[in-house]
């Protein structure tokens, strides 16, 4: 039973930071392709995120992407169940895979 309980502490820790990696890998995706367009000028995309307007320079670009990281991170810290803390880098790996899915798919591919 002790090998047990350790074996499914451990498989709950290594899925947190599996979704944690997952959130911030996700997380700099968005941040990469986003640069990218701001970098080009936004020719061929517009920004939807209505915190950073339509056409965002490159540092507005990393400043709000720097926060959004962090807050991320932080908030998960803060979390103060296992459950909770990997469902909450689940969400948000999710939300940000499905941004850099359209953004693929309406041609951003620095």
């Amino acid at each position: 039973m002790r090998y047990l309980t350790l074996s499914l502490l451990c498989a709950c820790s290594l899925s947190t930071r599996v979704a944690q990696v997952a959130a911030n890998g996700a997380l700099a995706a968005d941040w990469w392709q986003t640069r990218h367009e701001a970098s080009a000028g936004w020719k061929s995309y517009a920004e939807e995120n209505p915190v950073m307007g339509t056409n965002p320079d490159q540092v507005a670009v990393d400043g709000y992407m720097a926060v959004s990281m962090g807050a991320v991170n932080l908030v998960g810290a803060a979390l103060p169940r296992q459950w909770q803390r990997t469902a909450w880098f689940a969400a948000v790996a999710l939300f940000e895979g499905e941004i850099v899915r359209e953004n693929w798919s309406a041609g951003d591919r620095p």
